[in-house]
């Protein structure tokens, strides 16, 4: 059985267009250009429209943005709503949450006005082109600031607003970081900082980033625009690694500055600085839009008390508005709480507009407000509220609860709303949620920290191969942070069960950060707390995993590769007996709602679908009425076994995807600009193969989560044979990857053969995986580890080609069933590198059909990485890149060339080196001559490989095939008017696709920059 969502979606969209709104869809299309009327003549069902769309090329699996807009304008927002959830969860376009930083992420308070401070402000900022501002809370520093963002006086259409969050070094590191993604550019940090020195890389790094995004912001082509930079929140703004950022932004001339703090700025900045202390007594008389003058002394009274304070002035004019009440009446019940101060009076303001609120909600509605404190208050999005409201209740009622508390906090000023697409996000006063969570009691806090520790965990996927998976922990990841530092901060001690669920969110965290890009660093830092924290819940010495020791010192054992040395095998024992031994003391019901309240994906629902005879699954979760049944049909793993596993299984999570994040680390660690040539054209030709070297510390922690994965599988078949470890194979995998990655030049052809053996045993059939105590699924040909291991067999295939060319065949149909599923697989992470394995095994065929589906593929492959708009430039862009510009230029067409040169050319602006300009530059140079004079390619086949960059091995992942001539004909024929043959228009047509495409990726990041 085949889930595919979107066959599922389209179904409902047809089924759901009347008769009027398939009228008023044809009249939208009919002056599409390659639509004629006799075609819309016969479209009478929603399902002739859509059949018409795919025909035309206007709707696919990854194209339905302009099918999501057309149903907008015809008036169909339900409809337009689950085609924006099918594109939102399953294709790989915009994976960050950037929008929280942009213009989006600054909302202005409904009734806020313009005070004679705003206005000395923006004096400030449109002469000095920046404006420093301080202020005590509520003085409305950062609403000024968010006002004067919203209406920009120098925005343009290429015009950049971002808002930093300065609090911490962390928080800038993640806001730089989704800048650099935003802005699509490739952060490479200092060499000589290591892993271990986590705040001296985090200082180096937001120095880097912010080198990066001055030239972007700078740069040939934007540098007519003007940009707005908001440094928000600055705790110390005496830091060093503040001032420098600072600094930097000031000297970019195009770069409008604003920065808000409580504290005094540094003397250098005192031209630049003004202060805010709230309204003037006249402002507020007119705030209250006060009648006569019995009111008018009120109004000024109340302003006395609340000390001019804009969101204390606020939450008094909400309340007397909502409530009906006097200003007279307010004034007295600030009098009686003895309000004598700033602070004071503005508590007081707030914690009567939430009494208000309260009252106005619902049980259901309470429960919500009382959560709200404990997530990230700027970026609260609505799915989350429902996603706390009980299961059985239905989506109208949850809506119903959601807009009441919305209106009651949007009438109170105690939130703003904004909206992404069809989504709302609410964002609320970090001050207002500080009154919320002093308002509570010890014993509140525990229950709802620890019920929403619990909600996390169950809704955060530690298994993100599916994009649905990512987009989804982005969109949970700051408020699990801020949840998390609760725990951090506080002197709670939870209780085991509690610490080992801390233990997953920490690792649900930091396996996001891997994957949200530019954030290995913030990856590391949870993945070290997470594994950290396991060890210290079963007494293990964490620094066992300082162990290091090269595996790659036996190349003719492939076993001591993956399993590693004698000490870490010997460890590895020693910590899954204690892990196995703590997880006796998990109770049953705590596995019992872990099974059952965990999110399941699509593919797993779907798997369990067929094997379970039909049992429904509600809200993606196992019903606990199920249990017994799935017990008895061996989809769930006897309880007692799930309790030993538990925590052995989170390690090796831990581990494993830590491993493959230090290896990304290195990658990051790679600097361009050093002096030496020969070290620096090494270093190129590392990014642009697979031959990266893992780290000692990343290889002891693949090592060790190998050996715990064979002991636990170990395990599961002594005591339940039915059932494996699905992560055994995904971590034997990665060693065998690893080793045929290294730079070593000799490796043993046994024990690539060996590998060949695992990677086949891998693929044995009957078994049952499973995750966490559930089946997850078995081997069968579209399933995730089944396609990796195919992938890592074509690469061992090619290797093995050298001394055997029949493997050349296998590689061969192993690339063609894969290519077959791809239809099936689109919603993958990991298709980039999917098309990018295919396109080298078809490209070895050298022959024209299978030449022409390589370029196809490369494509793809650059052009999935570079729409997700959250990856940094990755070896998978650079492989894709010069791979496909090597095939161009070997088997050229004048398209195909003018195609890798667009792409050679965004590529160069976004790394801005010198010595990566060389690279850039020699294949430019090669690309020009063959467009202006289309020679024959014989005669430049190599130059790429020579041109300023000799230590370059281009062709490192390409074998030097034959070449063609047929451009030459094409250029022939266009120049003499000869009509063009059928292929010439053919790879015409897949240009003018590709062009498409660009213009569809262009026009919807214009759509999310005008949000």
């Amino acid at each position: 059985m085949d889930f595919d969502c979107y066959i599922k979606v389209m179904k409902e969209v047809a089924d759901g267009l009347d008769d009027g709104n398939i009228r008023g869809l044809k009249f939208l299309l009919r002056d599409k250009p390659n639509i004629y009327q006799k075609e819309l003549v016969n479209v009478n069902e929603g399902s002739d429209l859509i059949q018409l769309l795919e025909r035309k090329e206007l709707l696919s699996r990854t194209k339905v943005l302009e099918f999501m807009n057309l149903l907008q304008l015809e008036g169909r927002i339900d409809l337009s709503k689950k085609v924006q959830i099918y594109m939102e969860t399953n294709l790989p376009v915009n994976l960050s949450n950037h929008d929280y930083y942009g213009i989006n992420g600054m909302p202005v308070v409904e009734n806020y006005i313009e005070t004679d401070e705003y206005r000395l402000f923006e004096k400030k900022i449109n002469s000095c082109k920046a404006a420093l501002i301080k202020g005590h809370h509520g003085s409305g520093k950062t609403q000024h600031a968010y006002s004067y963002a919203r209406r920009f006086p120098g925005k343009s259409e290429k015009s950049l607003i971002w808002r930093i969050d300065c609090k911490t070094l962390s928080q800038i590191y993640r806001s730089l970081s989704a800048m650099v993604a935003y802005l699509k550019l490739q952060c490479i940090f200092l060499d000589h900082v290591t892993c271990t020195q986590s705040d001296r890389q985090l200082r180096a790094s937001i120095d880097e980033m912010t080198k990066r995004i001055q030239q972007k912001l700078r740069c040939e082509g934007i540098n007519n625009a003007n940009h707005l930079v908001l440094l928000d929140g600055v705790e110390d703004t005496s830091d060093d690694t503040f001032t420098k950022m600072l600094k930097d932004f000031l000297d970019t001339e195009n770069v409008y500055v604003i920065a808000t703090s409580r504290v005094t700025y540094p003397d250098e900045f005192h031209n630049l600085c003004i202060e805010v202390t709230g309204m003037t007594e006249e402002e507020a008389v007119l705030y209250f839009k006060v009648v006569n003058n019995d009111e008018l002394e009120q109004v000024k009274e109340l302003a006395r008390q609340l000390s001019y304070l804009p969101l204390a002035l606020s939450f008094a004019f909400a309340f007397i508005a909502n409530t009906g009440s006097s200003i007279e009446t307010y004034v007295k019940s600030l009098a009686e709480t003895e309000a004598n101060d700033q602070l004071r009076s503005l508590t007081v303001s707030c914690e009567v507009a939430l009494e208000i609120v309260k009252k106005d909600l619902t049980e259901h509605g309470k429960n919500l407000l009382a959560y709200i404190p404990y997530l990230h208050p700027e970026n609260i999005p609505d799915f989350l509220l429902k996603s706390l409201l009980p299961v059985n209740m239905t989506e109208d009622f949850k809506e119903r609860e959601i807009n009441k508390l919305i209106v009651c906090l949007r009438n109170n000023s105690l939130a703003t709303l904004k909206s992404r697409g069809n989504n709302r996000v609410i964002a609320v006063h970090r001050f207002t949620f500080r009154v919320m969570m002093n308002m509570k009691t010890e014993k509140e806090k525990t229950i709802e920290a620890n019920a929403l520790l619990r909600h996390f965990c169950h809704n955060i996927y530690l298994d993100t191969s599916l994009i649905e998976a990512v987009k989804k922990n982005v969109m949970f990841l700051d408020h699990a942070l801020e949840l998390l530092k609760l725990y951090e901060n506080c002197n709670r001690r939870p209780e085991m069960e509690d610490k080992v669920l801390c233990c997953v969110l920490l690792c649900g965290v930091a396996v996001t950060y891997r994957l949200y890009g530019n954030t290995e660093l913030s990856a590391n830092e949870y993945f070290v707390k997470a594994r950290d924290a396991v060890c210290e819940l079963v007494s293990v010495n964490k620094a066992d995993f300082a162990v290091t020791v090269c595996g790659f010192t036996a190349m003719n054992d492939i076993h001591i590769s993956i399993n590693g040395c004698e000490l870490i095998r010997e460890n590895s024992k020693n910590l899954f007996e204690k892990l196995l031994h703590k997880g006796k003391s998990l109770s049953d019901s705590f596995i019992l709602t872990v099974i059952t309240n965990t999110m399941r994906n699509k593919e797993q629902l779907c798997y369990l679908l067929e094997v379970t005879n039909g049992i429904s699954y509600t809200n993606n979760q196992i019903a606990t009425d199920s249990i017994e049944e799935l017990l008895e049909n061996q989809i769930i793993v006897p309880f007692q076994e799930s309790k030993e596993s538990f925590l052995v299984e989170l390690m090796i999570h831990i581990l494993y995807n830590s491993s493959k994040n230090k290896r990304l680390m290195k990658l990051a660690t790679d600097d361009f600009t050093k002096q030496n040539p020969e070290r620096r054209n090494h270093l190129m030709a590392r990014l642009s193969s697979d031959n990266l070297c893992p780290t000692d510390e990343s290889l002891v922690e693949l090592q060790y989560s190998i050996n715990l994965a064979e002991l636990l599988d170990n395990h599961y078949k002594h005591n339940c044979p039915a059932f494996r470890l699905g992560l055994k194979i995904a971590a034997r995998r990665g060693a065998i990857l690893y080793y045929i990655s290294s730079q070593d030049s000799n490796k043993s052809i046994k024990c690539i053969k060996d590998a060949v053996k695992i990677l086949e045993e891998n693929s044995e059939s009957n078994i049952r995986f499973i995750e966490f105590g559930v089946v997850k699924h078995d081997s069968r040909s579209t399933n995730y580890q089944m396609v990796s291991n195919k992938k890592l067999l074509m690469e061992c295939y090619i290797m093995l080609s050298k001394e055997d060319t029949t493997y050349v065949k296998k590689a061969l149909t192993l690339a063609q069933d894969l290519e077959s599923l791809i239809p099936r697989l689109y919603h993958w992470k990991v298709m980039s590198d999917i098309h990018i394995k295919i396109a080298h095994v078809f490209e070895l065929q050298n022959t024209e059909p299978f030449i022409t589906k390589a370029k196809q593929h490369y494509k793809e492959a650059y052009r999935r990485e570079y729409e997700s708009n959250n990856i940094r430039l990755t070896r998978y862009h650079l492989r894709a890149l010069l791979q496909y510009v090597n095939c161009c230029i070997n088997h050229s067409t004048k398209e195909d060339l003018e195609m890798a040169k667009t792409i050679c050319n965004d590529i160069k602006e976004r790394f801005q080196h010198k010595s990566t300009d060389e690279m850039f530059d020699a294949a430019l140079e090669t690309i020009d001559k063959q467009l202006n004079e289309m020679t024959t390619p014989k005669e430049i086949i190599n130059s790429l490989l020579t041109v300023n960059c000799s230590g370059v091995d281009i062709g490192t992942q390409t074998d030097n095939v034959s070449t063609h001539t047929s451009s030459e004909g094409h250029v022939r024929n266009s120049q003499s008017g000869i009509s063009p043959t059928k292929k010439e228009l053919q790879r015409r047509k897949l240009q003018l696709k590709i062009e498409l495409n660009e213009i569809d990726n262009e026009l919807m990041q214009l759509e999310l920059n005008n949000m």
